[in-house]
């Protein structure tokens, strides 16, 4: 057991060994946050996109309204011309 915290001693084959599985494994790694980030962007794009399309129909059905009770227009002091 390494009570002293020292590195332990490694021949140049067993860290030639370490370094190539710690590569892998970066690489692995690497390549599972790039296809999660991509997958997280397309989510977006597809959410942002209804959204888009759910304000166009917010406010086509709103465009006849005119001006009601609720709307600003409805509050609005009538200009008067000179």
């Amino acid at each position: 057991m390494n009570t002293w915290h020292t590195a332990p001693h490694y021949t140049s084959a067993e860290l030639a060994r370490l370094h190539d599985e710690a590569r892998e494994r970066a690489h692995a790694l690497r390549a599972e946050a790039m296809d999660k980030f991509w997958r997280d962007v397309g989510d977006a794009v597809v959410a942002s996109g209804r959204a888009a399309t759910r304000l166009a129909h917010s406010l086509r059905r709103h465009a006849g309204a005119g001006a009601t009770r609720s709307s600003p227009a409805a509050h609005r002091r009538p200009t008067v011309e000179a």
